[in-house]
């Protein structure tokens, strides 16, 4: 096998299965193990976004919540008294 001109040893890789964790040994290209970095780069980056939306809006949510419970006295400031 060829990369770039160069001769190119296969990788021996441990991989596991993210539902059963199940590992198996596999042989892959240099290619295909950059091929594969860049996409679980890109789908590591997309559920990173998800999450940071996920986690302002339930931060908006409980903030929400926190004022409407000081508004109809649900909470007072004598509750964070020492």
């Amino acid at each position: 096998m060829h990369v770039g001109g160069r001769r190119a040893q296969p990788l021996a890789v441990s991989v596991q299965c993210g539902n059963c964790r199940t590992w198996r040994e596999a042989t892959i290209t240099h290619v295909d193990a950059v091929d594969f970095r860049a996409r679980l780069t890109r789908q590591h980056e997309a559920i990173a976004r998800e999450l940071e939306g996920l986690d302002r809006a339930r931060m908006g949510e409980q903030g929400d919540a926190f004022i409407a419970a000081l508004r109809d006295g649900t909470i007072v400031p004598a509750d964070f008294a020492r």
